[in-house]
C-alpha cells in the first residue's frame, strides 16, 4: 500500500496574556489520513482522519535556535478530522512554564510534531515564525503605577512644606550673635537647612523623573491598546477565515466521499460485467468451427484491439495525471492555508479529469462492442488474431500473450480489466463455439456494454 502523510493546517496565534484571562495561542488544524485507502487499481489519499487518538508536540525557540518552551497533548481528532488546542495549556516538557517566555519582540519559532501511533515517534509538521504581540499591563504593573503615584503625591506635599517653612526674610548668624534685625539661627539649624534644601532638590528631580514615567507610562499604555485593538480585529478576521476553511473543508470532504462512493459503485458495475463476460466464455467455448477463414475480419480486429490499446494508455495517463493534481493540491494546502483556493481549482481540475476518465471508459466500451461485433462476424480467427497482435501475426501462442499483457494495462485502469483479459485469454484457447452460441454470446456482450455505458453516466 502506497502511503503518504500530508497534512491540512489552519495556524492562527492570539496572545492572551492579561491576568483576568488563560494564556496561550489558539491553535486549529484538520488531519489527513497518513495512510492511503486501498481502491482497485489505485489508492485513494488525502483522506480525513476522523475520530482518531493522535499527540501533539509544541516547541517555541528564540531568535537563535534555543528552545524557550515546550509541552505536549493527548488529543483525539472530531468526526471531521480537526483538533482544536490552546497552546501553554499542554503538558510542560521543559522545567520552565508558558508564563515564563519573555516576549522581548526578537523572533521565535513555533515547531508542531504529531505522533500517530502514541510510542512517541514525532513526525515535524511545520516550523513557523511567531509574530511578537506586546503584553497589555497586569496586576504587578497596575499596583506599582498606583504606588508610585502615592509616592509622587507624597514627595508633592513634602515639597509644598518645606516650601512654606522656609518662606520669609531669614538672616543666619553665629550661635552668639545678635546683630541686625530678622530670626537669629544656630548652626544646627543652618545644616538643617542646607539638608531640606538638599531634600527638597531631590524630591524635585524625583518628581521630574516621576513625571518623564509617567509620561512614558501612559504612552506605552495608549501603544498596547492601540496593538490590542488591532491584535482583536486581526483575530476576528482569522476566525472568521477558520470557520470559512472549515466550511471548505467540510466540502472537500463530503466530495472525496462521493468520489469514493462512485469509483466504489464503477468497481462494482466492472464486476458484474466481467462476470457477464465470463458467462459468455462457455458459449463461445463451442464455436470452432466457423472460425478458421477470414484474414480481413482478423485485421479489423487487430486495429480495434491496437485502438483498445492506445484508449487504455490514453486513460491510463489521465488516471496519473488525477492522482498527480490531487497530490499536488493536498501538498500546497499543507504548506500554506491561503492555498484552498488551488484546492478547489485541483477539484475541479479533478472532476474534469474524471469525466475525461468517464469518455475514455465509454470509448473502452465502445470498443469491446466492436471487438465483439468482429468476433460475432469471425471469431473463427481470434487465435490467429491474438497471434497477430503479439508476434505480427506469427503465432497463436504470442497472440495470447499479448492478450494477457493487455489485461495488465487494463487492470492499471482502476477497475479490474484484468479480469476481462484473462477470460478473453481464455477465449482463445477454447474457441470451438457454433453460431447459434456466438449469437447468444453476442446478446449478452450488449448487455454488458450498455451496463458500462450506465455505469459511466
Amino acid at each position: 500500500m502506497k502511503k503518504k502523510i500530508i497534512f491540512l493546517l489552519f495556524l492562527i496565534s492570539g496572545m492572551y496574556l492579561g491576568f483576568s484571562q488563560t494564556p496561550g495561542i489558539n491553535y486549529q488544524a484538520v488531519i489527513l489520513d497518513p495512510n492511503a485507502q486501498e481502491l482497485p487499481g489505485a489508492n485513494a489519499e488525502s483522506n480525513i482522519l476522523p475520530n482518531s487518538p493522535l499527540v501533539v508536540r509544541f516547541t517555541i525557540t528564540d531568535e537563535n535556535g534555543n528552545d524557550d518552551y515546550q509541552e505536549s497533548h493527548q488529543t483525539s481528532t472530531d468526526a471531521y478530522g480537526m483538533i482544536n488546542l490552546l497552546i501553554g495549556q499542554g503538558n510542560p516538557i521543559t522545567s520552565n512554564t508558558f508564563n515564563d517566555i519573555i516576549w522581548s519582540g526578537l523572533s521565535k519559532t513555533l515547531k508542531v510534531e504529531i505522533d500517530f501511533s502514541g510510542n512517541g515517534n514525532f513526525i515535524v509538521l511545520a516550523e513557523q515564525p511567531l509574530t511578537y504581540m506586546p503584553q497589555p499591563e497586569n496586576l504587578d504593573t497596575i499596583l506599582a503605577i498606583e504606588e508610585n503615584q502615592v509616592a509622587i503625591q507624597s514627595n508633592t506635599d513634602a515639597i509644598a512644606l518645606n516650601t512654606a517653612n522656609n518662606t520669609g526674610s531669614v538672616t543666619v548668624h553665629n550661635d552668639v550673635s545678635n546683630a541686625g534685625s530678622g530670626a537669629i539661627i544656630t548652626n544646627s539649624e543652618r545644616s538643617a537647612i542646607s539638608a531640606n534644601t538638599t531634600a527638597v532638590s531631590d524630591n524635585a528631580n524625583a518628581i521630574a523623573t516621576n513625571t518623564t514615567n509617567i509620561s512614558n507610562n501612559a504612552s506605552a499604555i495608549a501603544t498596547n491598546a492601540s496593538d490590542i485593538s488591532a491584535n482583536t480585529t486581526a483575530i476576528g478576521t482569522a476566525n472568521t477565515n477558520i470557520a470559512n476553511n472549515t466550511t471548505n473543508i467540510s466540502t472537500n470532504a463530503t466530495l472525496i466521499t462521493t468520489n469514493a462512493s462512485d469509483i466504489s459503485a464503477n468497481t462494482t458495475a466492472i464486476s458484474t460485467a466481467n462476470t457477464n463476460i465470463a458467462n459468455n466464455t462457455s458459449a463461445i467455448a463451442n464455436n470452432a468451427t466457423d472460425i478458421s477463414n477470414n484474414s480481413t475480419l482478423i485485421a479489423t480486429n487487430a486495429s480495434d484491439i491496437s485502438a483498445n490499446a492506445t484508449d487504455i494508455a490514453n486513460n491510463t495517463t489521465s488516471i496519473n495525471a488525477n492522482t498527480t493534481a490531487i497530490s499536488a493540491a493536498n501538498t500546497n494546502i499543507a504548506n500554506n492555508t491561503s492555498a484552498i483556493a488551488d484546492n478547489v481549482t485541483a477539484i475541479s481540475n479533478n472532476s474534469t479529469l474524471i469525466a475525461t476518465n468517464a469518455s475514455d471508459i465509454s470509448t473502452n466500451a465502445t470498443d469491446i462492442a466492436n471487438n465483439t461485433t468482429s468476433i460475432n462476424a469471425n471469431t473463427t480467427a481470434i487465435s490467429t488474431a491474438n497471434t497477430n497482435i503479439a508476434n505480427n501475426t506469427s503465432a497463436i501462442a504470442d497472440n495470447v500473450t499479448a492478450i494477457s499483457n493487455n489485461s495488465t494495462l487494463i487492470a492499471t485502469n482502476a477497475s479490474d480489466i484484468s479480469t476481462n483479459a484473462t477470460d478473453i485469454a481464455n477465449n482463445t484457447t477454447s474457441i470451438n463455439a457454433n453460431t447459434t452460441a456466438i449469437s447468444t454470446a453476442n446478446t449478452n456482450i450488449a448487455n454488458n456494454t450498455s451496463a458500462i455505458a450506465d455505469n459511466v453516466t
